[in-house]
């Protein structure tokens, strides 16, 4: 439990954090639209091409459960982009499938929809009717509460061979960071119950002194980590592959992933049984003490 804490107040073992429900606590997570929102609104943008929005709106609530839960089970957030508009809805608690599936992404066109899940996509005319689909032939699981699915497995090769290798990222990190960052200044708008307005060049919050104090936070305390998000996507770009090997003692677990591929290429990163809890492209820890050989955040 101490090295999975990371960098965060020290708390005793509570059985209903471990493995998943971390998500849903301010010390470790940033509810459902930084898990799997992050995913959706990823493709989303890729496909309408665009970055950071001008204006974010978001609202929910617990609802489902009156318990410790400190984040939303339901949430509606939106981004507007002027001539363009990417929302996102997540429902945790309810069983009810959209189109027939748990999650996915939906692109409304002029001149038709596209229907895009994990396992891969539909085209429809503006009547709604199927014109054709692609299917990646692989069994995708949606509702993995171990961090054991196919796709993280997935993202997590590529990311450890883009370090060691040099194999390109299939997100790159800069484009990660933009998703994660819109996500969390939902979560902000959430936070302070109004819209916010965005200088679209960088994601700053405009003319909201209040809603930008949660903009950065020290990783001791709960909160938002989008100053600290920066600070380690600078390291990550200054990060080789290193001869030497540290012990895994050394890292903090939560989020160690960047730091222990760039200075253990040859160690394992985990032992059986024991996943690794961070798996947001913005939490990029470095070592809680590092040894002489280590890797240090510039």
């Amino acid at each position: 439990m101490e090295l999975w804490q990371g960098p965060a107040p020290r708390r005793p073992y509570t059985d209903n954090i471990h493995p998943y429900n971390w998500h849903w606590f301010r010390l470790y997570g940033a509810g459902e639209a930084l898990n799997n929102g992050t995913h959706e609104i990823d493709v989303c943008r890729w496909a309408m091409g665009v970055d950071y929005p001008q204006r974010i709106t978001s609202s929910g609530g617990r609802y489902h459960f009156k318990d410790d839960w400190q984040f939303y089970d339901t949430l509606v957030t939106s981004f507007d982009y002027g001539d363009k508009m990417i929302s996102w809805e997540g429902n945790s608690c309810s069983g009810m499938r959209y189109y027939g599936r748990d999650r996915g992404s939906t692109i409304l066109g002029t001149t038709g929809s596209i229907l895009i899940d994990g396992n891969g996509y539909e085209v429809y005319d503006l009547k709604g009717n199927k014109l054709s689909e692609i299917k990646a032939g692989n069994v995708i699981s949606s509702s993995d509460l171990m961090g054991r699915d196919t796709m993280t497995d997935a993202h997590f090769a590529n990311f450890i061979a883009a370090i060691r290798k040099g194999e390109k990222l299939n997100s790159p990190i800069e484009i990660g960071n933009v998703d994660v960052t819109i996500l969390q200044l939902s979560n902000i708008a959430w936070e302070v119950s109004r819209e916010l307005r965005l200088d679209t060049t960088d994601g700053k919050i405009l003319n909201d002194a209040e809603a930008m104090k949660l903009w950065g936070a020290n990783t001791r305390r709960a909160g938002n980590r989008i100053s600290e998000a920066r600070k380690n996507l600078k390291y990550a770009r200054s990060c080789k592959p290193m001869k030497q090997t540290l012990s895994r003692r050394n890292f903090v677990q939560s989020g160690a992933l960047i730091a222990m591929a760039c200075a253990a290429p040859n160690a394992a990163l985990a032992e059986p049984g024991q996943p690794l809890e961070s798996r947001l492209p913005f939490i990029l820890a470095w070592p809680a003490t590092p040894s002489a050989t280590s890797p240090a955040p510039r």
